[in-house]
């Protein structure tokens, strides 16, 4: 099983947060923007612009 430390107080602010939404990137650390710039962008480009 990955180590992920942060996703569980990840999970708990979504919960909290009126019409939140938890994105989990795979495979990519803290350079997520570097390492996967397609998917960092999509991800992105859906959250300022969600209908288009």
């Amino acid at each position: 099983m990955k180590r992920r430390p942060n996703l569980p107080s990840s999970r708990d602010l979504v919960a909290m947060a009126a019409d939140a939404e938890l994105v989990v990137m795979e495979n990519v650390g803290h350079g997520s923007v570097l390492q996967r710039p397609d998917l960092a962008t999509a991800i992105f480009t859906d959250f300022v612009a969600p209908n288009t």
